[in-house]
């Protein structure tokens, strides 16, 4: 997951150095577009979730990467791309679950070129 965040963050043009948010619940991440990368495992109920700033880094500018999202479901934003990550052999199959129009647009973007090379 952090190696997902890490190309996420390169993507971007974050320059800051990437690491799991696991003990600080999010870590963010500066640039060109600004980068929160969540991790809720440890996160007790809604109360405590909306203490760490969630709501506002959900829905507003850069991107939002949450780990363990599907633990407060309700507290997601009404559209969103879920990504599971699945064992696959040696190595990982990422699977993507878009939410709303705006992310199945973008999934059939993805599909349409994905084999292709620009």
């Amino acid at each position: 997951k952090t190696a997902f965040c890490q190309g996420i963050a390169e993507g971007l043009g974050c320059t800051d150095p990437v690491s799991s948010p696991t003990f600080a619940i999010v870590n963010y991440y500066r640039g060109p577009r600004p980068f929160a990368h969540f991790d809720l495992y440890r996160i007790k109920d809604s109360d405590e979730l909306y203490n760490t700033g969630f709501g506002e880094y959900c829905g507003g500018d850069g991107l939002t990467v949450i780990e363990w999202g599907e633990l407060f479901i309700d507290e997601l934003p009404e559209e969103y791309l879920h990504i599971k990550i699945e064992l696959e052999g040696a190595g990982r199959r990422f699977v993507f679950e878009p939410h709303g129009a705006r992310y199945e647009k973008l999934c059939g973007e993805v599909e349409k070129n994905a084999g292709t090379v620009n």
